[in-house]
Parts: structure tokens; sequence; C-alpha cells
């Protein structure tokens, strides 16, 4: 869905409509034919697939006291959206950014919203050795914490940072405050083998196990070989 900001003209533009892509570059506004093309899911899309399609039925089947609930709750939850304004959910949208992410690392789904707890703001670093060796060392977080870990494709070193490659390659149940977790496996599984002379971004954010309360991704992190 596009999102136009809007002062005496339109100054910002982004998302899609129809077959277009509409956004803006450090050289101005912008608009393009989006191209892709659709294959056929691994039976792991597709059950997650399937699972994401759950949580809007269970929102149809909510009562309104339990959508009251949500509604109240979404003052907890700022962000700010693609054109730099600070907004709020509403109700649903709350409903699935909770759920979704419990979804993500195989939690029930909820009707209530839960008790509110700021999520923790990981730290955290990643050291590569080729082919299969990518730790990510981090600290700061709760031994209820479950860490989600995003990347993108391996590119030539120099490769400007692009959001929309990111892909999930895994996430991890911490039982401790500060560790490494090697996704290497899992990435080369995903993307093919990370090489020399190659880099890729990674971002991390956190999911708490009791709550399901997601943090917002973190800042990507280059990571290439050699550094």
């Amino acid at each position: 869905m596009a999102l136009l900001k809007l002062s005496g003209v339109v100054t910002k533009i982004s998302g899609k409509i129809g077959g277009s892509v509409l956004g803006t570059s450090v050289n101005g506004s912008y608009i393009r034919q989006n191209a892709y093309s659709i294959k056929n899911p691994s039976p792991s899309q597709q059950i997650q697939r399937t699972k994401i399609y759950q949580v809007p039925q269970e929102w149809v089947n909510s009562t309104a006291l339990q959508k009251s609930n949500w509604l109240t709750e979404t003052v907890n939850y700022p962000y700010v959206n693609r054109v730099g304004d600070s907004v709020f959910y509403t109700a649903y949208q709350l409903f699935n950014y909770i759920n979704q992410n419990r979804l993500l690392i195989n939690l029930a789904l909820i009707a209530n919203p839960p008790v509110y707890s700021a999520p923790s703001v990981i730290v955290y670093s990643i050291t590569a050795l080729p082919p299969s060796t990518l730790n990510l060392i981090y600290s700061a977080v709760s031994v209820t914490d479950t860490l989600v870990i995003y990347a993108t494709p391996p590119r030539p070193m120099g490769t400007a940072y692009n959001p929309s490659l990111l892909k999930f390659v895994e996430y991890y149940d911490s039982v401790v405050v500060a560790g490494t977790r090697n996704f290497g496996t899992n990435y080369n599984n995903l993307f093919g083998n990370f090489s020399t002379g190659q880099a890729i971004y990674v971002v991390v954010k956190v999911v708490n196990r009791v709550t399901g309360i997601p943090s917002r991704p973190h800042e990507p992190i280059l990571v290439s070989y050699p550094a």
C-alpha cells in the first residue's frame, strides 16, 4: 500500500500502487515498475504462510472487549513510519504485530495483549570466517529472549545496503545474557556459501518468549571477509 506524506504538496512518497513502486532517494522521488517472479514456496515457507493466515481469523473471532484491550495498549507501541512520522498502531495492527512475531518463534497466538514491558536493547557484533562461520556475539539480553537473525545475500564488497534483500535466517532461544551463536550453516543453506571477498548485512531483533513483545530491528551491521 502506498504511503503519502502531505504538506502544501506531496513531499514524500513510499510504497506500491498496482504494479508501480514509489519511493524517495537522495536524487528525489521516483516511480518504477515492480518486477518480480513467483516461486513455488518450500515446505517450511508454506507452513509459515499457513500460520500467518491464522492471525486475521483470530482477530475476527475476538470479542469486543478483547479488541478494546488491544486498542488501550497501542499507546505503548509508537514507531516511526516510512516517511519519518511518529505514529501508533491501530488495535488490529498491534494484534498482528505481536502475534506475527510470536508465530515467528513458534509461540502460540494470544487473544489479549501482554502486559507491556520494554524489550531488551541488544548489543552485538558479527565475526566471519568463510565458508561456515558467522558468529553473532551478543550481550544485554534477557534469559527469556529469542534472537531473530536476518541477513542479505552475499554481494561484492562495496555494495550498498538494500533492506528489501533481508531474509529471515534463524531464531535462537538465548538462555544467557551474553553469548555467541554461529548461524553460518543456516545462512549457507539459504543463500549459498559466504566467500572471501564478499560482504553481507545482518540485522537482529529480540522477541521476549514470555510476552511475545519484539524489539525494533537494530541497525544493520556490515560483515565482510577479510574485514
